[in-house]
């Protein structure tokens, strides 16, 4: 008999039990992966089972669309911190947009952003690294940037950059 057959039939009450069960080592549940258990699970419970699913399965790409906003966060902030390699373009989406605006900076003192990035950052997340950049922080080509950027902001750093050139002269 098919374990993963009876999981449509389960409530979330013996569903977050059979969870708890598969963290825990029990082995009578073979062939129920964690990850097959969160399309049938509570968001809450999800959201509490959900680090630990990750660092067992290693798949947090799988995880993505059953948690919260605020645990993808997180999610991606542990993967980052671990120097795991993070498809961070695929998390985005699912990301608070403050949580891709402090995720966004960081990788902008660290130089690693990817234009792909832009269109989910904030134009506060922007402001933020526009005074990272004119406080000399960090270097960022904002080439790109301009669509996704307020107008004063952009007026601000045309104006940087004309007294920058100009004292270079």
């Amino acid at each position: 008999m098919n374990l993963k057959n009876m999981l449509h039939y389960l409530d979330e009450d013996d569903i977050r039990d059979v969870a708890r069960e598969i963290l825990d080592g029990n082995e009578e549940y073979e062939g129920v992966s964690l990850i097959s258990l969160l399309p049938f699970m509570d968001q809450d419970d999800v959201d509490d089972i959900a680090l630990e699913v990750y660092r067992r399965e290693g798949n947090y790409t799988a995880i993505l669309p059953f948690i919260s906003e605020e645990v993808v966060g997180e999610l991606a902030r542990a993967a980052i911190e671990n120097n795991e390699d993070v498809d961070v373009l695929g998390i985005l989406p699912f990301m608070d947009e403050d949580d891709v605006d402090e995720l966004f900076l960081e990788l902008a003192h660290k130089g690693k952003t990817d234009p792909a990035m832009y269109p989910f950052v904030s134009e506060d997340g922007w402001h933020e690294v526009l005074e990272g950049y004119l406080n000399d922080e960090f270097e960022f080509d904002f080439d790109e940037a301009y669509p996704f950027m307020d107008e004063d902001d952009i007026r601000v750093l045309f104006r940087h950059e004309i007294k920058k050139h100009r004292s270079s002269l």
